[in-house]
């Protein structure tokens, strides 16, 4: 049987990986890298979303594990990896990429640090709400003075409120202010107005008035505001 030694270190070698012993290949070769220094995740510092691919997304390990791996590679057959990550501070992760590769078809086991930091942004819709942006009006008028009432379909906006925020950042109350027999609401988001408009109307049989107002110019198109009058 032909002895096998490690040009490298000159030991005697059972296993060759590129002619190299184990410890030497490891310390010639990086059986994985990252792509770069850190993994940076803009988050936004009022609604708490990620920017992912141009998209606003709510935060979630798993999205952030998924952009890592995203920046994980090798230049060795086989790449199998998971990542774990780890808090190192109030905006700072520590994820692991732990995996194997295959070199001349022989399995080598590895584990590779990236640092993550999330935050530093913005999103659109929050930067919009928060410069007194708004699509819609909400009107709510009562025919009589029925406080109980009144308080119970205003709890059920507040609740229609806070489940369409879900799914659509601006659906929110930029100003609400009393008026004769009700109140105004102007909502950053023109569908949200309409579909809690739609969900008073069935919940409560009420009436429903829809109108439109030139409100701007944009990109050669015209912008409406819309209003959604109520009545119980």
């Amino acid at each position: 049987m032909v002895k096998r030694f490690c040009p490298e270190c000159d030991r005697e070698t059972g296993l060759s990986f590129r002619g190299f012993c184990e410890d030497c290949f490891r310390r010639r070769f990086a059986l994985a890298r990252a792509r770069v220094t850190e993994v940076r995740v803009p988050q936004c510092r009022f609604c708490g979303k990620i920017r992912v691919q141009n998209r606003w997304l709510e935060f979630s390990e798993d999205r952030l594990r998924d952009l890592v791996s995203r920046e994980v590679a090798s230049d060795f057959d086989d790449l199998r990896f998971t990542v774990g990550l780890e808090p190192v501070g109030e905006s700072a992760w520590s994820a692991r990429a732990s995996g194997v590769v295959k070199v001349d078809g022989q399995p080598l086991s590895f584990e590779l640090l990236v640092p993550v930091i999330v935050g530093g942004g913005q999103c659109d819709p929050c930067m919009r709400i928060r410069s007194d942006y708004f699509e819609a009006k909400l009107q709510v008028r009562f025919s009589d003075s029925n406080d109980s009432r009144q308080q119970e379909i205003l709890s059920k906006i507040d609740a229609f409120f806070r489940e369409a925020r879900k799914t659509d950042s601006l659906a929110d109350v930029q100003s609400s202010s009393p008026v004769k027999n009700g109140f105004d609401f102007q909502i950053g988001s023109k569908k949200a107005a309409g579909g809690i408009a739609d969900r008073l109307v069935r919940e409560y049989a009420a009436e429903k008035t829809v109108s439109k107002k030139l409100h701007s110019w944009k990109d050669g198109r015209s912008e409406y505001r819309f209003t959604f009058l109520v009545r119980f």
